[in-house]
């Protein structure tokens, strides 16, 4: 018996329970209740005007509703970006305009951001049963968990962000595998050794990209995703300082405004920049390019505003 306990004691049964047990949660009788709820009204109609679906079959009925689709080709939700309500209208592209059909895209990736919990915590602590820890207290937190099974957009932030700062720890797992180890301590009578005037700073740093193109996904959901940019800006700083001054580097503070900063700005605000005008590709096919003029995309973001 305890050899058996001990084979599951490893990080992938520990990723592999909380994904069943967040998915059982997530997705038992996702179709009740059997009518839209709360903001489901606006989000579940948007998905499914976005996949093409006639208006009647979207539920698309009263006058406000239709002159949003004639004019945003959305309902009332049109004052958010688009990237959600596309996840959920790929599910009610895959299952149908039902109840279920509108819920299971927030019940995949609800499900999905307890996975990367889980895998979060297995990189900062390493241990199996901490990572099932941390995945089982999402797992079974309530507001994750309602957030999962209405078609709603806060999951999808929730989602990328976390997805984000996997990411980010893979970054920083990368980066610290190509830096030097730090100076070794003078023996008594020794001279202190020289202090480094640099370690590798690499502008492409697959992982940071990465993080930054998640990061543009949770912006691309709803505004509020930038609160997410903003800290991983902030952390990769915090870490990035760390690192230098750890290695020995001459005047640590101002070396890592001078190497990371362009790096940072290209990751962190142009890759999330692109990630957010491509989610608008929908409206643009709908519309026609259109940056400027009174129908164009930057009037709709004042609009938004």
């Amino acid at each position: 018996m305890l050899s058996f306990l001990r084979k599951l004691n490893r990080p992938v049964y520990a990723v592999l329970a909380v994904a069943l047990i967040a998915g059982g949660i997530r997705f038992a009788h996702l179709s009740y209740p059997p009518t839209r709820v709360f903001d489901e009204v606006y989000y579940s109609k948007a998905g499914c005007l976005f996949v093409d679906y006639p208006w009647k079959q979207c539920d698309v009925t009263s006058s406000d509703e239709q002159y949003w689709a004639r004019t945003k080709d959305d309902v009332g939700s049109w004052v958010h970006p688009p990237l959600g309500k596309w996840a959920i209208g790929l599910g009610e592209k895959v299952f149908g305009t039902g109840p279920f059909g509108w819920r299971v895209a927030p019940a995949f990736f609800g499900t999905l951001s307890v996975v990367f919990l889980a895998l979060i915590a297995q990189l900062l602590w390493g241990s199996a049963l901490w990572t099932f820890v941390a995945g089982l207290l999402l797992a079974t937190e309530g507001l994750n968990v309602v957030q999962s099974r209405m078609s709603m957009l806060d999951i999808f932030i929730a989602f990328w962000v976390v997805l984000g700062f996997f990411l980010l720890l893979l970054d920083r797992r990368w980066i610290e595998r190509r830096t030097p180890p730090p100076p070794e301590e003078p023996v008594d009578g020794e001279p202190a050794p020289a202090p480094r005037k640099s370690i590798p700073a690499p502008f492409w740093r697959p992982w940071r990209f990465a993080a930054g193109v998640a990061f543009g996904g949770a912006f691309a959901t709803k505004w509020s995703g930038f609160v997410g940019i903003l800290s991983a800006i902030f952390l990769s700083y915090i870490w990035e300082l760390g690192r230098n001054r750890r290695a020995g580097v001459k005047r640590w503070g101002w070396r890592v405004i001078q190497a990371e900063s362009f790096g940072m700005v290209v990751t962190f605000l142009a890759v999330p920049a692109l990630v957010y005008l491509a989610s608008y590709t929908g409206w643009f096919i709908h519309f026609g390019f259109h940056l400027f003029g009174p129908n164009g995309w930057f009037k709709l973001q004042a609009d938004m505003a």
